[in-house]
């Protein structure tokens, strides 16, 4: 299976990367990454992004790939991408979606959550609500509950600026 990902992967790069018209060692994964940064940077070329994504060798690539994405669609067309990473991969991309469901709702000004819910949140989450959300009632549970010590002086600050 390995080795069939790794052929139908070489040919679908060659092809991204020629639809971007760079040269590249697609043996380095630093090179494909560029390649794949670049493509992410240009519109209408998801279909054949997906495609390389899903076929990529590299799993640490693929779910970097699908992380950026998953920032940029609607939930409701996350799946595909979802499952384009390496099952091997998959948890970290589920717990992502999640996360990014959690951000969307806890941005808004009206928004709310309760300390069991901040608990839960990854660090990510909470130090990209910490510094996006809109909200007072989050922010202040973030001050109180937050993991680390920078999410909560954050929080203290946003909040602070607020008043």
């Amino acid at each position: 299976m390995e080795r069939q990902r790794r052929v139908a992967g070489s040919a679908r790069f060659a092809e991204l990367a020629r639809m971007l018209d760079v040269d590249v060692d697609a043996r380095d994964e630093h090179q494909r990454w560029d390649v794949y940064r670049q493509a992410l940077a240009r519109p209408g070329l998801e279909p054949q992004l997906l495609a390389t994504t899903a076929n990529e060798p590299d799993g640490a690539i693929a779910v970097g790939v699908v992380f950026e994405m998953l920032e940029r669609l609607d939930p409701d067309a996350a799946a595909p991408w979802i499952e384009a990473v390496p099952a091997s991969h998959r948890d970290k991309v589920l717990t992502r979606a999640g996360d990014l469901a959690i951000l969307r709702a806890c941005v808004p000004p009206d928004a709310a959550a309760s300390s069991d819910a901040v608990d839960s949140w990854s660090d990510w989450l909470q130090r990209r609500l910490v510094d996006d959300t809109a909200s007072l009632g989050v922010l202040a549970l973030l001050e109180v509950h937050g993991r680390t010590r920078r999410v909560r002086g954050r929080a203290r600050s946003r909040l602070a600026a607020k008043r």
